[in-house]
């Protein structure tokens, strides 16, 4: 009690976010992504295949896969690793200067995406076997090879 006291002296109680909530000092209740992606950044956006169903408040955007499975889940998060989902997905960023983009959940609900049912099935056998290599590292050469194979799907405007 004497923690949520000193919240409510310094007035944390009616900032944006903790004036929405009922009571003020309670996190939000959502359920965890099955992908994070990063809210901001200033290089390259962050992308984590959330397996240990973290849950995520401001740092990072949830994002839920509704009738998906598990290796669908997995070939989407394999997609979003590449550059080209990136560029995809930076097309409606936020740019707040010094380098820092910011990411809105309806400027990541307003990109575009890869249809995987268009993936082969030969394709889709081959990335599962390259995310199973990467899981414990983000190696640099199985992110090209993922690129090579989402590049046949995709075309530029």
């Amino acid at each position: 009690m004497d923690y949520i006291k000193y919240g409510e002296r310094l007035k944390f109680h009616e900032k944006h976010l903790t004036s929405k909530r009922k009571p003020w000092y309670l996190i939000e209740n959502k359920d965890p992504g099955d992908i994070l992606i990063s809210s901001a950044s200033r290089d390259k956006i962050k992308i984590i295949r959330n397996e240990a169903k973290i849950k995520s408040l401001t740092t990072f955007h949830s994002v839920h896969f509704v009738n998906r499975n598990k290796e669908e889940i997995d070939i989407y998060f394999c997609f979003l690793l590449t550059d080209l989902a990136k560029e995809l997905i930076s097309q409606f960023k936020r740019d707040l200067g010094g380098g820092l983009d910011k990411y809105q959940p309806n400027d990541l609900n307003n990109s575009m995406i890869i249809n995987i049912d268009v993936l082969g099935k030969y394709d889709k056998e081959k990335i599962l076997k390259i995310y199973e290599h990467i899981r414990n590292k983000n190696q640099k050469k199985h992110i090209i090879e993922l690129e090579k194979i989402f590049a046949k799907y995709v075309y530029r405007i």
